[in-house]
């Protein structure tokens, strides 16, 4: 006899189902994460010490990472189970699955893509301070002037 490594549908069912709720969990924190950074991404920038990925944040991305892959795994083996049995029901979960994979995937990747912008931003815009003006009083005064300019210029356009 035969023997295979290869698990139940029981077991490959209830794997898969303790990955979805980790990574519910997790990519909930992430995303958490992602939102606590555009609230404090109002704090003044540090060339310094720029804002860098936290080492919770890190290790968070690799277990939400090995989780997919977990996950992928799982729906593989449903794969070759389902494609052996031909149960219908069993094939329906397994598309429920690998919706789900898709869409955790989808949002954690938006999320980590969101907290990268918002970082490059926060370089970018870093010399602004949270009232809106720089640190150059020259420019400005330069820009304030601009804008009284622009705006005399279309009150007598809106005039004429």
């Amino acid at each position: 006899m035969m023997q295979t490594t290869t698990r139940s549908w029981e077991e490959l069912r209830g794997s898969a189902r303790t990955v979805e709720r980790t990574l519910e969990d997790k990519i909930a924190a992430y995303t958490a994460i992602s939102r606590a950074q555009s609230r404090s991404s109002t704090a003044v920038y540090d060339e310094e010490n720029p804002p860098e990925e936290t080492a919770d944040e890190r290790e968070l991305a690799v277990d939400i990472e090995n989780a997919l892959t977990s996950l992928s795994d799982t729906i593989d083996e449903m794969n070759v189970h389902v494609n052996r049995t031909s149960v219908k029901t069993q094939d329906a979960m397994l598309q429920r699955y690998r919706e789900v994979y898709f869409d955790f995937n989808t949002e954690f990747r938006r999320s980590m893509s969101s907290l990268q912008e918002k970082r490059e931003a926060q370089k970018l815009f870093g010399n602004r301070t949270h009232n809106g003006h720089s640190e150059d009083v020259e420019m400005d005064s330069l820009l304030n002037e601009r804008r009284a300019v622009d705006s005399s210029r279309s009150m007598t356009s809106s005039i004429i």
